[in-house]
C-alpha cells in the first residue's frame, strides 16, 4: 500500500515564508518603482511647466526665445488643454543615435490667439535608472531569497530537532523498554508540551503490559498444576479396563481437553510475546535448510494420513526474521497442511526468490477463509485446532513486513507468504 502524500514541517514553513516574503518584495517593489515613476513624471512635468512658461512669455512679450526641444504655431479651432502625451524614441542632438523622448502637445490662448506648443524632454537617463533599479531588486530578491532558504532550513533544522528526537522515540518504543528512553531536553513549550503526555502514555502501556504479563504468567503456572493432575488422574483412569469398558468416550474427553487447555495457555503466551515484541533477534536466514529440517520432523505425522509432502525449494530464498519465530510460522503451516490434507495426498512446498508457497488437497471451507487468520476461528468442521496457529502466523507476518495470503484453487488450499522488503 503506497504512503498518502507528506512533506515536512520545515518544508512548508520555508514554502510559506517564501510565499509570504516574495508577495510582500514584490508589493513593495511596485510601490517602489511606482513611487520613483511618480517623481520622475513630476520632475519632468516641472520642466515643461518651466518650458511652458518661458514660451508663454515670449509670444506675450513678442520676443524670440531659443528654447531646446521645443516650438511654437498659431493654429485655429482647437479645445484648449493638453493633447498629447506620448514616450517614442527619436534622434538626438547628434542626429546619429535614436533616444528616448517624452512629447507633449498643448493648445494655449495668447491674446485671442490659438497657440500649439510642442516640447519634448530626453527621458533616457530615466528609463536607464527604471532598468537599473528592477535589475538591483530582481538582484537583492535573489540573493534574499537565498538567505532566506539558507538561514529557514538551518533554523527549521536545528528548531524542529527535538520533535524529530522524540518522534523517533515513539517509532522505536517497545513495551518492556521504558528505563531506556531519554527525554529530550529543550527549553521549547511545545516540545515539553508534547514529550510529557508521550512519556505518560509509555509509562502507562509499560505499567500495563506488566501487569498483564504477570497475570497471565501466573494463570498460566497456577493453571498448569490442576490440569497435570487431571491429566495424571485420567491416565490412572484410561489403565483402569473396568472404566474403560464403560465410560472410554467421557475419559478420553477429558483427557483431551485437558491437553487442549494445557497448549492454549502456552500458545497464549507465545501470541502475548510475539505482540510486545519480545523476539527481537533479527538475522537474515536462508530458509532452506529450517524448511528441511521441519519437514523430517513432520513425516511421521504425515505418515499416519499416507501424505507426500515434495519440496521445490530456492537455494537463495530468504527472510529478515528472528529464527524462534520462522520455525513457529513454518512449523505452524506445515502441521495445518497436515492436519487438513486429504488422506493419501500430497503437500507441496515451494520457495522462489521472495516468496514460500505451502498447498495442500482438501476440501473447501465454510467462508472461503474469510475468518481464517483470526484467533479461535474454524474453516471447517474440525475440532482439534487450538484456533491459534494461523493467528500467531499472522501476527509474526506483520510484525516482519511479510504477507501472508490464503486463497482455494483446484481443491488446493494454498499459504503464501511473500517478503516485502526483496
Amino acid at each position: 500500500m503506497n504512503k498518502p502524500f507528506s512533506v515536512r514541517l520545515h518544508t512548508k514553513i520555508s514554502v510559506f515564508f517564501l510565499l509570504v516574503t516574495g508577495l510582500a518584495f514584490l508589493i513593495s517593489a511596485k510601490l517602489l518603482i511606482k513611487s520613483i515613476e511618480n517623481n520622475i513624471n513630476e520632475d519632468v512635468e516641472h520642466v515643461f511647466r518651466h518650458k511652458r512658461q518661458a514660451m508663454i512669455a515670449s509670444v506675450k512679450n513678442n520676443t524670440s526665445v531659443k528654447i531646446i526641444h521645443a516650438d511654437y504655431r498659431e493654429v485655429k479651432g482647437y479645445t484648449e488643454g493638453i493633447l498629447l502625451i506620448k514616450d517614442t524614441m527619436m534622434l538626438g542632438q547628434d542626429s546619429v543615435q535614436y533616444h528616448l523622448f517624452r512629447l507633449q502637445d498643448e493648445i494655449f490662448t495668447i491674446n485671442g490667439k490659438q497657440y500649439l506648443l510642442q516640447m519634448r524632454i530626453n527621458i533616457d537617463e530615466v528609463k536607464w535608472l527604471k532598468d537599473d533599479l528592477v535589475e538591483t531588486l530582481r538582484m537583492v530578491f535573489a540573493i534574499l531569497l537565498v538567505v532566506i532558504v539558507f538561514f529557514n532550513v538551518a533554523i527549521s533544522s536545528y528548531l524542529l530537532r527535538p520533535f524529530r528526537a522524540i518522534h523517533n522515540q515513539m517509532n522505536q518504543f517497545r513495551v518492556g523498554e521504558f528505563s531506556s528512553l531519554k527525554k529530550i531536553k529543550s527549553t521549547t513549550r511545545e516540545v515539553v508540551e508534547i514529550q510529557e503526555p508521550f512519556h505518560r502514555m509509555a509509562q502507562q502501556a509499560e505499567d500495563d503490559y506488566r501487569h498483564l504479563k504477570e497475570y497471565t504468567e501466573n494463570m498460566a503456572h497456577e493453571f498448569q498444576t490442576p490440569l497435570a493432575i487431571i491429566r495424571n488422574k485420567t491416565e490412572i483412569l484410561i489403565a483402569d479396563n473396568t472404566v474403560m469398558d464403560k465410560q472410554a468416550p467421557t475419559v478420553k474427553a477429558i483427557y483431551d481437553e485437558t491437553n487442549h487447555m494445557s497448549k492454549l495457555g502456552s500458545k497464549l503466551r507465545l501470541l502475548t510475546k510475539i505482540e510486545n515484541h519480545e523476539f527481537k533477534n533479527k538475522v537474515l536466514i536462508n530458509t532452506h535448510q529450517t524448511i528441511v529440517n521441519h519437514t523430517e520432523k513432520l513425516q511421521e505425522l504425515a505418515g499416519l494420513k499416507k501424505l507426500t509432502i515434495e519440496l521445490n525449494l530456492n537455494e537463495e530464498h530468504c527472510i529478515l526474521i528472528d529464527p524462534i519465530l520462522l520455525d513457529i510460522v513454518i512449523k505452524n503451516l506445515l502441521r495445518n497442511a497436515i492436519l487438513y490434507a486429504t488422506h493419501g495426498s500430497v503437500i507441496n512446498i515451494e520457495t522462489h526468490q521472495a516468496s514460500l508457497t505451502i498447498s495442500n488437497k482438501g476440501e473447501a471451507m465454510r467462508d472461503n477463509g474469510k475468518n481464517l487468520f483470526q484467533r479461535f476461528s474454524k474453516g471447517n468442521t474440525q475440532t482439534s485446532s487450538l484456533g491459534l496457529g494461523l493467528a500467531i502466523v499472522k501476527k509474526i507476518c506483520e510484525l516482519n513486513q511479510l504477507e501472508i495470503s490464503y486463497s482455494y484453487e483446484g481443491q488446493q488450499h494454498i499459504f503464501k507468504i511473500i517478503n516485502l522488503e526483496a
